[in-house]
């Protein structure tokens, strides 16, 4: 079966990795769909991806091989209601995630509001582990973490020297997250250069929460 929604979802966030990085993947009736091994995203097209079960076993008659992690895809697919999982290698946000003293903060603190709206309170920061199952232990700790301490499962994921995840409910959504991040990451590089970052304040930040107008917004997405 054709996938359109992948495809072209490949092909906006190529924009955010080189070659045959990141990958994505969307829920199905019986498991998800991801892009297969060795494929890029920029040259996606309807049959770039396996089929997989929740387990990320691959599908009876599927013969492309699934990219190298679907098992975070598989462990968060089973853990959340979440429909679309992106993971890409934005190149300000890895500068970021590349420099051990800043990756705290920019994962704690927010600078505009809709970097509140589409990526969350919070971020959840995940310690490097060699792509695999390796990494997909250390989601699983670092989400168990932060669920312990927010009581929800997180929408951004910022993988220490690696790149994001962003967990998304439609494929909209998952670009503008990814979109988002990015230039957070591009303001927050900017104003450290400038020796000044203003970040909103908690109130601010709970008040852009909890407006009813941006409530509706991160509905149409």
């Amino acid at each position: 079966m054709k996938d359109g929604e992948l495809k072209n979802l490949g092909k906006e966030l190529s924009r955010f990795v080189v070659g045959t990085e990141g990958n994505i993947s969307k829920r199905t009736a019986d498991g998800f769909r991801i892009k297969a091994s060795g494929v890029s995203l920029k040259y996606m097209d309807e049959d770039s991806y396996a089929a997989c079960t929740l387990d990320g076993d691959p599908t009876e008659g599927e013969v492309n091989r699934p990219s190298m992690e679907w098992s975070f895809h598989s462990w968060i697919f089973k853990n959340s209601n979440y429909q679309i999982i992106a993971h890409t290698h934005p190149t300000n946000t890895l500068k970021i995630l590349c420099t051990d003293n800043l990756i705290q903060e920019f994962a704690t603190k927010r600078l505009f509001p809709d970097q509140v709206v589409f990526n969350g309170e919070e971020a959840c920061v995940v310690p490097y582990a060699t792509p695999g199952l390796e990494l997909t232990q250390e989601i699983q700790d670092a989400v168990g973490e932060y669920m312990i301490l927010r009581g929800e499962f997180p929408k951004l994921l910022l993988l220490k020297n690696h790149g994001i995840i962003c967990c998304a409910n439609t494929a909209k959504e998952a670009i503008i997250m990814t979109e988002v991040c990015e230039k957070a990451a591009e303001i927050f590089i900017g104003s450290k250069s400038l020796h000044s970052v203003d970040f909103l304040t908690d109130s601010e930040v709970k008040s852009i929460l909890d407006h009813e107008d941006e409530k509706y917004r991160r509905e149409l997405v």
